[in-house]
């Protein structure tokens, strides 16, 4: 989930931990970077007025107080943040399951409630 404030971020926190494990990953990237990187043009239309809150453009974005881990996209690889966010979740506990991947200790149904909650929390922002 994207949570452009720290309000959000907490909720999207407060729901999830009444469920599970919370593990908040900060992907950075400067606003410049993001746009140079921008194949759809979304920035260029935002900054022309024609995209009512783009996060960062003409709408706020609040960093994250404390992340779990944070990756900067501008400086490191993709490999170099799928490796650091995997050994994060590695040194946190996370267990590796057989398929390589991690296992967290959440069931499907309790994951579609989470999301559908999360999903209500966009509609009121």
């Amino acid at each position: 989930m994207i949570t452009p404030f720290r309000e959000s971020q907490e909720q999207a926190r407060d729901i999830i931990e009444t469920e599970g494990e919370f593990f908040l990953v900060y992907v950075k990237c400067s606003l410049e970077e993001a746009e140079r990187r921008d194949p759809k043009g979304l920035y260029a239309a935002a900054r022309a007025d024609n995209i009512d809150r783009f996060t960062g453009v003409n709408h706020p974005f609040q960093p994250p107080l404390n992340p779990y881990v944070t990756v900067d996209t501008q400086f490191m690889t993709v490999k170099q943040c799928v490796e650091r966010v995997l050994n994060s979740l590695f040194e946190a506990s996370f267990s590796p399951n057989t398929n390589g991947g991690y296992c967290f200790p959440i069931t499907e149904e309790r994951e579609s409630r989470i999301v559908s909650s999360l999903k209500q929390l966009e509609h009121l922002e």
